[in-house]
């Protein structure tokens, strides 16, 4: 999973705790990135979250190829049928920076497994 700053939500559905969103606000000694990443750049090997990064839209290249790296390893293991997905999420700045484009081109060329979450912002601070 790809996420971006909105998705603390999903990260604690799927078992973050509230204490670590803390330590890793506040880079305690808990933080399991002992302060290495800026504040909000949530991520969790054991949840299948990758850590957030600052620049927009970043994740859906990084997303394309991860999904890439799963279909090369199902290839090698002989399984037909995909066991693992990929999920991005974007919002509508990271649609509008150009690099949406190359990750979904690059995502067609592969034929990975990709699940594409477009979150629109509505109403944004100016």
């Amino acid at each position: 999973m790809f996420g971006q700053y909105r998705e603390q939500g999903v990260l604690l559905w799927r078992g973050f705790t509230f204490e670590q969103v803390t330590s890793q606000c506040f880079a305690t000694e808990k933080d399991k990135s002992k302060g290495r990443q800026m504040p909000i750049h949530y991520g969790s090997a054991e949840l299948n979250f990758h850590t957030i990064s600052s620049p927009l839209g970043t994740q859906l290249p990084q997303a394309v190829g991860a999904a890439y790296a799963d279909k090369l390893e199902q290839l090698m293991q002989g399984l037909e049928s995909p066991h693992r997905a990929t999920c991005v999420y974007f919002g509508d700045g990271a649609a509008s920076e150009g690099i949406d484009l190359y990750g979904l081109q690059h995502n067609i060329q592969l034929s990975s497994q990709v699940y594409y979450n477009i979150c629109q912002v509505t109403f944004m601070v100016q």
